[in-house]
């Protein structure tokens, strides 16, 4: 049966290598507004004194988006609210929580590298591709993997890939992850809900996080495109403390600076080169994560 179950997947993926592999840009293809809620769980035992667990929920939202100026990439503005609890033996170590605003970019030509259709869940029990529990929503998933070698067999019925890999789900973006850092350790990401436009599937996770922080409109910057000094004003704030982080287009930070206080801060953006540039702004006193894009002459 064993035997069966090996030749069954070698046909399969044969099979699915000659197929024409969608491009990254089909994944990925969010507005904003789009959501996607995840939970995880892991365990260690290779750490030893009983073993660590790790819980964690995050939820992700997209809140801006854009594309380089010769159309080959795409960037996405995620914010992030986040809440793991880990527990080392019988040692609780609590709960934390977090939000965040970061920035992803994929290129529009890259290809996933396997396509497996959910077919593959009748071949075996539990199904080592599909660790998302709304599976049922999606037609196809596919694997991006840079260690794709075999499929280990642990204990008659646990099943996963050998090495680091991503699954992704057609038109909706990465439904899970999962990494296995040694032959007892597992991670496991399941995708709990997504809402892509008018299309939902599975249960919100509400309770995600902390407090989601305001970005006012009063936050604001110019000029822009702007030549030589970026004015950053927060008109209406009281003076607060923060940071300021400029990225790339290709989202590598090139400065940052602290947020004097005051209504009117300066950005010194004469080095830079002419282009598209992304400015994230955070402070803690009020709590603040805002984005903007600006253009540089």
């Amino acid at each position: 049966m064993k035997t069966l179950l090996c030749l069954s997947f070698l046909f399969i993926v044969n099979c699915l290598t000659a197929q024409n592999v969608p491009l990254v840009s089909e994944i990925y293809d969010f507005e904003i507004g789009d959501e996607f809620h995840y939970s995880s769980s892991g365990f260690d035992n290779s750490a030893g004194g009983g073993g660590s667990y790790n819980n964690g929920r995050e939820t992700y939202q997209i809140v801006n988006k854009w594309h380089s100026l010769n159309l080959d990439s795409v960037f996405y503005v995620r914010k992030i609210n986040g809440e793991s609890y880990y527990r080392h033996g019988s040692i609780n170590n609590g709960t934390s929580v977090w939000e965040k605003v970061d920035t992803i970019a994929f290129s529009m030509n890259a290809t996933i590298t396997h396509v497996i259709p959910c077919i593959i869940d009748s071949l075996f029990n539990p199904n080592p591709f599909g660790f998302d529990s709304n599976l049922n929503c999606i037609d196809t998933v596919y694997i991006d993997t840079t260690g794709w070698t075999r499929i280990h067999e642990l204990s008659g019925t646990d099943w996963y890939l050998d090495g680091t890999y991503t699954i992704y789900a057609a038109g909706l973006g990465k439904v899970a992850d999962q990494e296995d850092n040694s032959y007892y350790s597992h991670q496991r990401t399941f995708l709990e809900y997504y809402k892509k436009d008018t299309i939902e599937c599975g249960t919100p996770l509400l309770y995600v996080g902390m407090k989601e922080s305001e970005s006012p409109d009063d936050v604001f910057i110019y000029p822009n495109p702007v030549s030589e000094k970026l004015h950053l004003i927060n008109s209406g704030l009281p003076p607060v403390m923060g940071t300021a982080r400029i990225y790339s287009i290709n989202g590598v930070e090139l400065m940052n600076s602290t947020i004097k206080r005051g209504k009117d801060f300066l950005l010194d953006v004469s080095e830079l080169n002419s282009g598209i540039y992304f400015l994230q702004i955070s402070t803690d006193a009020p709590r603040l994560n805002k984005s903007f894009t600006f253009i540089k002459n």
